[in-house]
């Protein structure tokens, strides 16, 4: 009996924690750069792991030192891409420094696929 029970609060514990997980492992990552410092735009890489672009700036709010890597490792991919539509607000984010917010989201589990690239005005002074 007291088996019995254990494993249906067992059972209750990991079907309540189960939607977390993956709802946890589709969320996008996004980071949200003051400044652009560098900007590597590349083909895919041929090895697992291969960093193929990248862009590192300062991150907004903090200050930090921050990279956003893609791993651009698949070949078979046709969809969106760190080329593809973050290559203009990128020049425009390094041409004007000081003028733009640059954030970037993707997904996490393909690096590959970026969900957006936005640019954001900053508050000017007058």
């Amino acid at each position: 009996m007291k088996m019995n029970k254990l494993f249906k609060s067992i059972a209750l514990i990991v079907s309540l924690m189960l939607p977390a997980v993956f709802c946890v492992a589709a969320t996008a990552t996004t980071k949200v750069f003051d400044s652009i410092t560098s900007y590597k735009s590349a083909k895919a890489g041929s090895s697992p792991g291969w960093i193929a672009s990248h862009i590192s700036g300062i991150e907004k709010d903090t200050g930090n030192l921050i990279t956003a890597n893609f791993n651009n490792h698949k070949s078979d991919y046709n969809g969106l891409n760190v080329q593809s539509i973050c290559t203009p607000l990128v020049l425009t984010a390094i041409e004007k420094p000081g003028r733009y917010y640059l954030s970037v989201s993707w997904d996490p589990e393909n690096h590959n696929y970026i969900d957006f690239c936005m640019l954001e005005l900053k508050s000017q002074p007058e």
